[in-house]
């Protein structure tokens, strides 16, 4: 049994064996450059993506450039106590944020909408409460 090109491989491109294209159902399939070969070395690698050095840098960058510090690891230096903490402050950001938004909103709501003044002091109210 031989191996059949892929239909619009040019030379050098890998190839399927018949079989597998019969299985696939297939009669174009993506293919990968280079020869086929067994070895690891011949293998196209992929860039990695490393989350946890990406969050390291942005981390980083975002310390020394909202606080003016000079360029540091600040990451490395946060203990896993001390990430919660700066976890829990952001929370505490976001909810601050989020309800600054929300009362702009039912300011925006009382000029656009046919709200009355009691209705308007319920809807706020009701926000300031929860």
């Amino acid at each position: 049994m031989g191996f059949r090109r892929i239909v619009g491989a040019s030379p050098g491109e890998s190839r399927v064996s018949p079989v597998c294209l019969n299985l696939l159902g297939a009669r174009r399939l993506i293919t990968l450059r280079g020869p086929m070969s067994p070895s690891r070395s011949s293998v196209p690698t992929a860039t990695r993506y490393r989350r946890d050095e990406t969050l390291r840098q942005r981390l980083n960058e975002f310390l020394s450039q909202s606080f003016r510090l000079p360029e540091a690891d600040y990451y490395s230096r946060l203990s896993p106590r001390r990430l919660l903490q700066l976890k829990s402050v952001l929370a505490d950001i976001n909810n601050s944020l989020t309800l600054r938004l929300t009362l702009g909103f039912i300011r925006w709501a009382e000029r656009a909408l046919p709200l009355d003044k009691v209705t308007t002091r319920e809807i706020r109210d009701g926000v300031l409460r929860a």
